[in-house]
């Protein structure tokens, strides 16, 4: 198992039944078939109404919805959800991100390659056997800190993306790919510190776990 045979660093990620970040920003589409629009998180502030009010002015289909201290954002168009992201990056706003379940990767680990491999190889291998590749990242005892034969890896819902899982054989070696098990554990964001989120969503201004300072946990 492994989720529980290991402590692992990679394994502070958020099972989705716990995510209840994700659960209040997400907004599911009224229509089979059709993409939502993910919502935009902004941190509520004393100057929050008047930003709210120039960007209705600007997308008046916009909706605006309270959240636990965020303001959730939900435009109509992808479109006009990125153009809402630059207008609260020009204003150095402090927002987060959500993704829509479609764009969310399917998480695998890959068994049984060498611990000294290295990660171009086997991103280069999977995509030349036609995977979209996400995120690759070797997998660590956290205890002993040290590495495992064991490679977390994001497959990008692109075609086929399930026939990972038929993958018997890596850069030359025989494998074993199974489903990331995640660990019933809310995930703590590595840039704002945040619950069920990730750094790669969070335009929170850095906030270190232990001292409060403000730099990033990772560094």
């Amino acid at each position: 198992d492994v989720a529980t045979g290991s402590h692992l660093e990679n394994a502070l990620t958020p099972v989705k039944a716990a995510n209840t970040f994700n659960l209040l920003t997400e907004e599911k589409t009224q229509e089979s078939g059709i993409k939502s629009v993910p919502e935009i998180s902004l941190k509520r502030t004393a100057n929050s109404n008047p930003v709210l009010r120039e960007n209705y002015q600007r997308y008046p289909k916009t909706e605006n919805r309270l959240r636990r201290g965020f303001i959730g954002i939900k435009a109509d168009t992808d479109e006009n959800r990125q153009n809402i992201i630059n207008f609260l990056k020009e204003k150095g706003l402090e927002f987060v991100l959500s993704e829509a379940q479609e764009d969310r990767p399917v998480k695998v680990v890959v068994r049984d390659l060498p611990t000294d491999i290295e990660i171009t190889e086997i991103t280069q291998n999977l995509e030349e056997k036609g995977c979209k590749m996400g995120r690759v990242s070797q997998m660590k005892n956290f205890k002993e800190k040290k590495p495992l034969p064991l490679y977390l890896i994001d497959v990008k819902k692109h075609g086929n993306y399930t026939n990972i899982y038929n993958e018997k054989q890596i850069c030359y070696y025989k494998v074993k790919v199974v489903p990331y098990r995640q660990r019933k554990k809310a995930a703590i964001c590595f840039n704002g510190s945040g619950f069920y989120r990730s750094a790669k969503n969070c335009y929170v201004h850095p906030i270190y776990i232990k001292c409060k300072g403000h730099h990033a946990t990772r560094e």
